[in-house]
């Protein structure tokens, strides 16, 4: 029996020896805290290499919204205007423009005849014309040599001027037209629009289609 106790302590003791060799020792503080600070290191870059990808893509994401939106805002004001055969009148934030000499009296009816005209107080830009239920006695028909810009002011919002909005959120639209107004056959414009991002500005252009013979009117 005495054998036998004395032989389980000298395990015990070759144990104790073997786990407290300077062989088997653990971790000291100073790795664990170096290993530790490299992790966090490891951590901070591919944290950042993550939000630099979600900012890339949200900026894409912004930059495409952007164009879409002014894609659309111009095809529509260009929609508004490509009817347009000859320019009666204009200024910052307004276009007054006659279509085509339908009933051939070489002067402008009000039934061919539109505003495009920019509602800061909204922020629409709506275009002003006539019915198609325009009785003809009310089909004034305009000489030339009239203020445009003042007798659509007049009308515009009337029964027989009504408007529609082309497009919203515009905080400026300003037209001209290349060369001489009387003949001319192009538009540019200049128009700002409102967007989650901020104001965008954009220039275009686009050809006038309506069919006015210039030569046979003064």
């Amino acid at each position: 029996m005495s054998n036998l106790a004395s032989g389980n302590r000298n395990a015990k003791s070759n144990r104790r020896r073997r786990i407290m060799h300077p062989g088997a020792r653990g971790f000291t503080l100073i790795e664990i805290l170096l290993a530790l600070a490299v992790t966090a290191m490891v951590a901070m870059v591919v944290a950042a290499l993550l939000f630099s990808v979600a900012n890339g893509t949200a900026s894409r994401d912004a930059a495409q919204g952007n164009n879409s939106l002014i894609e659309v805002v111009c095809s529509r004001i260009n929609s508004a205007l490509q009817p347009a055969g000859r320019i009666l009148a204009q200024a910052d934030g307004m276009l007054v423009f006659w279509t085509s000499d339908s009933d051939g009296n070489n002067k402008p009816n009000l039934s061919e005849i539109r505003r495009l005209e920019l509602d800061a107080a909204t922020g629409r830009l709506v275009l002003y014309s006539a019915p198609t239920t325009l009785n003809p006695w009310d089909d004034t028909a305009y000489d030339l040599t009239q203020d445009f810009a003042s007798i659509t002011a007049a009308l515009r919002g009337t029964a027989n001027f009504p408007g529609a909005a082309v497009v919203g959120d515009v905080q400026q639209w300003t037209p001209s037209a290349v060369g001489a107004v009387g003949i001319s056959k192009l538009l540019t414009y200049r128009v700002t629009v409102s967007a989650p991002t901020g104001a965008l500005a954009t220039r275009a252009a686009v050809a006038m289609r309506g069919q006015i013979d210039a030569s046979t009117i003064p």
